[in-house]
């Protein structure tokens, strides 16, 4: 899913009224002075894509289990709200195993998500082909 592209208002400027009187452009720009302010940064998204909860919660297993991030797939976004969460599936590439991951958002500070990630003890069976 790709975020639309967020365009800023039309700010008129003295190069761009091409020599039309002062007064209009003082009008025009007292009349727009709000939609011309500096918005500040755009807020993020109210949902997660399942590839970037995929991708944050195997590296942050990685980091935890201290070895190469396992492959983690999700079927659904995620709000972004603490608490949110998901089960998702781990296939663990060395053994040729699959296992049932519980995915969870801890902690969002900025652009940082923090995961609680649980793996189940019990291999689920192979997929049906």
């Amino acid at each position: 899913m790709t975020a639309p592209l967020l365009r800023a208002p039309y700010c008129p400027t003295l190069s761009s009224m091409n020599g039309r009187p002062v007064i209009v452009i003082l009008m025009v720009l007292a009349a727009g002075a709000g939609a011309c302010a500096n918005p500040g940064p755009p807020s993020p998204p109210s949902m997660i894509s399942k590839l970037d909860v995929a991708r944050g919660a195997s590296d942050q297993l990685g980091t935890q289990l201290h070895e190469v991030p396992p492959v983690i797939d999700c079927a659904n976004d995620l709000p972004r709200q603490v608490g949110a969460g998901q089960d998702c599936s781990e296939t663990d590439l060395s053994r040729g195993q699959r296992h049932a991951v519980s995915v969870h958002i801890d902690r969002i500070q900025g652009s940082t998500i923090t995961y609680s990630v649980v793996v189940g003890a019990a291999p689920l069976p192979p997929p049906a082909d």
